[in-house]
């Protein structure tokens, strides 16, 4: 995260590939409900890392039709734990952990 206040979502993929369980990897740090609100790469960015994060935590994921209809829910694989952390600063730290 050198000069960016995020992992893109292919290094976090990668991450979880890699890592021993126990791992920890802050893998965002700041408000990424409003990181992803905008518009822009960025944005674009930090959308697809949270859906990479919850594709892994095993929370149940909606499947929606085209015309946004929750068809059904599917599991992921329940490879990391995630949770939120405030620094002394004021920023939100978004840590995930290797299970």
């Amino acid at each position: 995260m050198i000069g960016r206040r995020y992992v893109s979502a292919i290094g976090f993929d990668d991450w979880v590939r890699r890592a021993q369980p126990g791992k920890k990897l802050c893998y965002f740090r700041g408000d990424i409900a409003q990181a992803r609100a905008g518009r822009g790469q960025e944005a674009r960015a930090v959308n697809e890392l949270a859906k990479t994060v919850m594709a892994y935590t095993g929370e149940e994921l909606p499947v929606i039709s085209p015309c946004y209809h929750v068809r059904g829910f599917v599991k992921g694989p329940q490879m990391v734990r995630v949770h939120q952390v405030k620094d002394g600063s004021g920023w939100r730290q978004y840590i995930a952990i290797k299970r």
